[in-house]
């Protein structure tokens, strides 16, 4: 798994990544970074390293962990690190499929760095069926 920074952004601007997991961090600017958190579930810093460089953090702690860059003030990015098999990333209309979810209830929880909610996160009940698919259309306020 990698966070890239490429034109003085991270790429992907969200990853999302289980725990335990290590992620890359390679520089692909002509620039240097250093790249930093300091966000509950993971606090660190990968100080000043170049292009065609990478450093590597492991995320041990579930959370959602912001990122920055000491040098440039307009880069930041976000690591969702969770503690379930059953997560995914939206797409660019916003849709998700998350397979192999056991039939029963379920709770399922959205996150995104502009959420209008506590930790940016809310929670919804979500019944899952033991055959076919399920479909939720959910509305979420950002900031």
């Amino acid at each position: 798994m990698a966070m890239v920074q490429k034109d003085i952004t991270f790429n992907p601007h969200v990853l999302i990544v289980p725990v335990g997991a290590t992620v890359a961090f390679p520089n692909q600017d002509k620039v240097r970074h250093h790249v930093y958190s300091f966000s509950k579930p993971a606090r660190f810093e990968l100080k000043l390293f170049g292009r065609d460089e990478t450093r590597s953090y492991t995320f041990t702690r579930p959370g959602a962990v912001a990122l920055g860059c000491n040098i440039h003030d307009t880069m930041s990015g976000f690591i969702k690190v969770v503690d379930t098999p059953f997560a995914g990333k939206t797409d660019a209309a916003g849709n998700v499929s998350i397979p192999s979810v056991t039939a029963g209830a379920a709770t399922l929880t959205v996150w995104h760095p502009r959420l209008k909610a506590k930790d940016n996160e809310a929670s919804f009940a979500l019944p899952v069926s033991a055959i076919g698919d399920v479909s939720r259309q959910l509305r979420l306020s950002l900031r």
